[in-house]
């Protein structure tokens, strides 16, 4: 009889979420074929996931409020961002998938947002992804160059998990990117700075083109935009 392989409740929501290396995935993915109950556990791990997602997209991020007399009322809305926050970095988002209903197109949340103020955000390396990103980023920016007498639009990228690798040295889209950084200064590229540190404790360090910032987490920066009126497209 074939002895089952031990797995850990981390290593079933890294498989999810996509974040195993190769290795990592083959090993676990030998598991499910030995232990009906992982399957189990997995299958419904996935569709938890899959409705929390779902429901994200349906449903707009809070509003903060006016005005803030107790703090309990603080606590209160700053967990409430910080929740909403979390569901939009990905961190119930499935492996990108055609099929997967919640993953099709960009997902857009305006909390009283701007259209002169836009983050995009990406944490997937999928080429159709980050060239929809690209894009919708160089369009903007385009567009907001060629109307005369308009302040230009503030544009930020911010990348985590596998997203980073759209700013590494050896991407598919350097030029492109490099490109835009030169021709607009008002567009800002920001790397998670946990992402990078994984990545670095894996023995994988990632090599950055020049122009992109490091120094904050993709979710400290998050937050910080759409409380602040940013109008938040994520990828």
């Amino acid at each position: 009889m074939t002895e089952k392989l031990k797995t850990t409740p981390q290593e079933i929501h890294a498989y999810l979420d996509g974040e195993l290396s190769l290795q990592e995935r083959q090993r676990f993915e030998e598991a499910l074929k030995l232990d009906p109950a992982l399957r189990h556990e997995v299958c419904e791990l996935r569709k938890i996931k899959q409705q929390m997602l779902e429901h994200y997209q349906k449903v707009p991020v809070p509003p903060r409020p006016t005005f803030e007399r107790q703090g309990s009322n603080r606590t209160y809305w700053a967990a409430a961002a910080s929740v909403a926050l979390v569901v939009a970095l990905g961190v119930f988002a499935l492996p990108y998938s055609p099929t997967d209903s919640g993953m099709q197109g960009v997902s857009v949340v305006q909390n009283e947002a701007t259209d002169s103020r836009i983050l995009l955000h990406i944490d997937s390396n999928q080429p159709e992804k980050t060239q929809a990103l690209l894009q919708k980023a160089s369009t903007l920016l385009a567009e907001n160059k060629a109307q005369e007498g308009v302040p230009p639009m503030q544009i930020e990228i911010v990348a985590n998990d596998h997203g980073i690798e759209l700013f590494e040295q050896d991407n598919q889209s350097r030029e492109a990117i490099i490109s835009l950084l030169a021709q607009y200064d008002n567009l800002k590229l920001i790397a998670c700075q946990r992402a990078l540190e994984r990545r670095a404790a894996k023995g994988e360090p990632a090599k950055l083109i020049d122009g992109v910032e490091s120094d904050r987490t993709a979710i400290d920066e998050i937050v910080n935009r759409m409380q602040t009126g940013w109008k938040y497209y994520k990828f």
